[in-house]
């Protein structure tokens, strides 16, 4: 996450304790879903402690890759699956694992980016910057989007395409005003908004 470390770590204290409520209490069928603001938590928890540790070399590394883990690994699959597991439509759902597919791909693209890139992660007015994946060209992104957010769009549950729309604005936002660090800021914009979850599951 961006701007300081106490920033990172009451939001994650924050997703953690609501996902854990959301997850105990939730459907068997939903609980892909419920475990999103969990997997958010600990991802800005390792985003969190990285300002602790800006220069400690292998070990600011190490949650570096644990924050690129889950944001070029785990979301463009496990979205597209999460939204899928909660679809009732059958046309939606034909569509969610092509979508699921992309994803994979994106995370396939990822590993790849990853491991032929040097990994260097510095602090720029207040928001953490991976130098690993700055480079990505823009097709590489809009896969990304495409696989994240049209999971969204294509689901039968209005909700579900509402917080779509939320992660999409968010996500035009930090592109155009923190392009620098448009990763680390989506991710703290997606993290703060999967507290809806929370609204969407209780209903």
């Amino acid at each position: 996450m961006c701007f300081s470390a106490p920033v990172s770590f009451i939001s994650s204290a924050g997703l953690l304790g609501t996902g854990a409520i959301t997850l105990r209490n939730s459907a068997k069928d939903k609980r892909m879903i419920a475990a999103i603001p969990i997997m958010f938590g600990i991802q800005q928890f390792l985003e969190g402690s990285q300002w602790l540790f800006l220069n400690a070399g292998e070990v600011n590394a190490c949650f570096g890759y644990g924050f690129l883990f889950f944001a070029f690994l785990v979301w463009p699959t496990y979205i597209p699956l999460a939204v899928y597991s909660v679809e009732t439509n059958k046309n939606s759902k034909k569509i969610l694992k092509g979508l699921a597919l992309l994803g994979f791909l994106t995370t396939l693209g990822g590993i790849l980016s990853l491991a032929t890139s040097q990994l260097f992660i510095e602090a720029i007015e207040h928001h953490v910057v991976y130098g690993a994946i700055t480079d990505l060209r823009t097709t590489g992104v809009l896969i990304y989007v495409t696989a994240v957010v049209g999971s969204m769009f294509v689901a039968s549950d209005k909700r579900i395409k509402f917080f779509g729309l939320l992660i999409l604005i968010s996500a035009g936002v930090a592109w155009v005003f923190f392009n620098y660090a448009s990763y680390s800021v989506w991710c703290l914009f997606s993290a703060v908004l999967s507290g809806l979850i929370y609204i969407y599951l209780k209903k």
